[in-house]
């Protein structure tokens, strides 16, 4: 951690001709959830968002974003299945490194994130109950700057779990919502467009 504030301080403290500008974000989530031995298929939603692009020097760049972000995913087994969406409220502060080439800027992207899930969809309501409101978790892309357009992709992987709470209800293939997602999380692949102002 002292070395990464150390980098940071380094790179902010060497003068630069800094072009800091608004960002309104939007894209697709590719979500699934990792739960074992139950078929699963990739759910297709969306996120939107504004945010601040801070450039410093040596190629680094600082892009706070506030989004929301709608996850999901289907699961099943011979007996019965559940799908189910979380509309979270993300930030995630990416740092961005990547040279300027005049005409455009390849770049790598880390992206840590924290969310809380304002609203929640469930094929069974017992499901929809045990729902975390909670997630967290890292994001690692490339993408590409023109002018005042960004597109990255990246990859997300959640650290949270899906389920929170047990109802009492038995669920695909007479488990419980807790011992069928309480260890299992939400990640994904993301491509996000951003346009610069």
């Amino acid at each position: 951690m002292v070395a990464f504030v150390s980098l940071v301080t380094l790179i902010c403290s060497v003068g630069t001709a800094a072009q800091n500008r608004f960002v309104v974000s939007g894209g697709l989530n590719f979500s699934t959830s990792n739960v074992k031995d139950i078929s699963k298929e990739t759910m297709t939603q969306y996120h939107a968002g504004i945010g601040y692009k801070w450039d410093w020097a040596l190629g680094f760049s600082l892009q706070p974003s506030l989004l929301y972000s709608v996850k999901g995913a289907a699961a099943g087994d011979d007996i019965s299945s559940v799908d189910f969406s979380v509309g979270y409220l993300e930030f995630m502060p990416s740092l961005q490194w990547g040279p300027d080439l005049l005409l455009f800027r390849p770049y790598v992207d880390l992206s840590p994130y924290v969310g809380y899930g304002l609203n929640t969809k469930a094929s069974l309501p017992e499901f929809k109950d045990a729902l975390n409101k909670f997630e967290y978790g890292v994001g690692l892309g490339v993408g590409i700057e023109i002018w005042r357009l960004q597109i990255v992709g990246r990859y997300n992987w959640n650290f949270g779990t899906i389920a929170s709470t047990v109802k009492g209800e038995r669920v695909l293939n007479n488990s419980s919502i807790q011992e069928a997602f309480g260890e299992s999380n939400l990640g994904g692949i993301t491509l996000t467009a951003s346009i610069l102002f």
